[in-house]
């Protein structure tokens, strides 16, 4: 509806001029030629003058109405100008909504990198962590390896001390 109010104010601008004038034009002119069309002496004596006021008055009248058509085309561009700033308030109203929606993503998708950050560094802890417990596992395995060789060593030993003390 706005664009429509503003058009017709637009209109009602360009016409009222006209509206305005010819009446008052029509009401002082006609009487006048009116009483001056029987009387052949006054319209002679007069008629430098009448036709000087009647050319006046007719450029006048043909200004009013250019003016009138000036500003209906004026009227028209700008209800044309304000359907185009409307379309295109209504398209950025639309990438506001969308610019708003990705800016919501952004957020939950920082928030979840946050949280998958901190989970990242407790996992690398528990990591590190496992890591220190396999090294001292496998330093106690070696150590359990070596003390086996040791005790198959002896066993060797005392097995051939045995078969030497009975031979």
């Amino acid at each position: 509806m706005a664009p429509l109010g503003s058009y017709n104010l637009a209109k009602q601008l360009a016409v009222k001029p006209t509206m305005f004038i010819n009446p008052i034009i029509t009401e002082v002119a006609s009487p006048l030629l009116a009483a001056m069309q029987n009387d052949k002496e006054k319209l002679k004596e007069n008629s430098d003058c009448s036709s000087e006021a009647y050319t006046k008055l007719e450029n006048a009248c043909i200004e009013v109405n250019r003016l009138e058509r000036v500003c209906l085309e004026k009227s028209e561009e700008t209800k044309s100008w304000q359907e185009k700033l409307e379309e295109n308030l209504r398209h950025l109203l639309e990438v506001s909504l969308e610019l708003e929606s990705a800016r919501t993503e952004i957020s939950r998708l920082e928030r979840m990198c946050v949280e998958k950050s901190e989970e990242t560094k407790t996992l690398q802890e528990k990591l590190e962590e496992k890591e220190k417990n396999l090294s001292e596992t496998s330093l106690d395995l070696e150590n359990a390896r070596l003390e086996i060789s040791l005790l198959e060593r002896e066993c060797q030993e005392k097995s051939e001390e045995v078969v030497n003390a009975k031979s």
